[in-house]
Parts: structure tokens; C-alpha cells; sequence
């Protein structure tokens, strides 16, 4: 005859076990935030590593998009820390990765992650009651159709308004494709001096 522990075994215990287990089994199925490192940068999109101790398991590199807009594009790097956050549903078509909608089915716990930058204790101060903005080449604004562009680099700054180019570095200001107006005077080449004589006079305000 088969053993048999029914007897020995209270029911209500055993029931309890055995739903822990279950709900145990469906959390491990669950998308999962993780700690990551960027490995790699492809426009939008980058490459990270999930940081941590994971044996014996090992977890591959996963391509995902940034959590960022299109308005403001943060300039990251490789070596870059941050956290693989998880969307509950289906993000292929927020993110070009796939297309489609969202849906009710569950997707695996290592899919539908999007990158989120974490603060790090190590670096460099800066003035917290200014909005700083940092880029390894500098900063760039302009608007959607590149007809205004403002470029900070290490070397100076560069502005471009429609053909004319003003440039700012360590050799002083120069202007192509325009002039400098000062109260409505012109005080770049397109200006002329009136009473001009030779030797030692000096010469009248410019004019317009």
C-alpha cells in the first residue's frame, strides 16, 4: 500500500504552501527593474548590461530606448549608470522597436525596458540652483527647422541665424555673412567715417 501523509499533513497548511508557491511562480514572471550600465549608443537607442550578481544565470545585453523626448536629447555615454525600468505592457510601438500596439498578453521580464539615468554621489558639483546642461562636445539648442542654432563646444560658441554666422573664441568675435548694429549703425565693413582728413584729426561717428 502507498504511503500516503494526508494524515499527517493539515489541509490548511498545505493549501497554504501550496498557493504561496503559486503566486510565488507568477511573480518570478513579472518584468523586473534592474541596475544597468550603457555599453553602447545608437542614436535613440542604446546597448546596457545588467549589473549585478546573477548566477548561475547569465543575462544578455539588451537594446532599449532612453526614457527622454525628442525635444530635449540627453547626450549619453558609454559607461553611463542608470536603471532598467519596465513598462507593464507592450512598448514596441511608443519606442520604432517592433511596431505594433499594446496589448493584454504578458511579455517576458527582460522585455519592454527603457533606460532611466540615475544620479551618482561622485560627480562634479555644480550650482543647484542653476538648470545645468553638460555634453562630452558641448550643448546645442535650436529649433525644429535649424534656422536659429546656438553651438557651445570647449572651443567657443558659434550662432547661426539664416546665411549669417556669428563666431565667439579665445581670437575675439567675427561676423560672416552679416553685419553688427549698434543703435542702428552699422559698426562691422559695411560702415563708413565722415570728416575724414590726413594727419592727427579724428574722424566723425560713423554712418548709417
Amino acid at each position: 500500500m502507498t504511503a500516503d501523509n494526508a494524515q499527517k499533513t493539515p489541509f490548511a497548511r498545505a493549501l497554504h504552501q501550496f498557493g504561496d508557491a503559486k503566486s510565488q511562480d507568477w511573480l518570478q514572471r513579472l518584468p523586473q527593474r534592474m541596475p544597468c550600465t550603457v555599453t553602447a549608443v545608437n542614436g535613440p537607442l542604446v546597448t546596457v548590461s545588467l549589473d549585478g550578481n546573477w548566477a548561475p544565470y547569465a543575462l544578455p545585453t539588451l537594446v532599449i530606448p532612453k526614457a527622454e523626448s525628442q525635444w530635449a536629447r540627453e547626450p549619453v555615454q558609454i559607461g553611463d549608470k542608470g536603471i532598467a525600468i519596465v513598462s507593464d505592457r507592450y512598448q514596441g510601438g511608443q519606442s520604432g522597436q517592433g511596431g505594433g500596439t499594446a496589448d493584454l498578453y504578458q511579455r517576458g521580464n527582460l522585455t519592454d525596458l527603457t533606460f532611466q539615468p540615475i544620479s551618482n554621489a561622485t560627480w562634479t558639483p555644480v550650482d543647484q540652483n542653476a538648470y545645468t546642461i553638460t555634453g562630452a562636445n558641448g550643448v546645442v539648442l535650436q529649433d525644429t527647422g535649424k534656422l536659429c542654432v546656438f553651438t557651445q563646444t570647449p572651443s567657443g560658441i558659434v550662432i547661426k541665424i539664416g546665411g549669417m554666422t556669428l563666431t565667439i573664441n579665445s581670437s575675439g568675435l567675427t561676423v560672416t555673412g552679416g553685419d553688427i548694429v549698434n543703435n542702428g549703425l552699422t559698426v562691422g565693413s559695411a560702415h563708413v567715417h565722415g570728416q575724414v582728413s590726413p594727419g592727427s584729426s579724428n574722424t566723425g561717428p560713423p554712418n548709417p
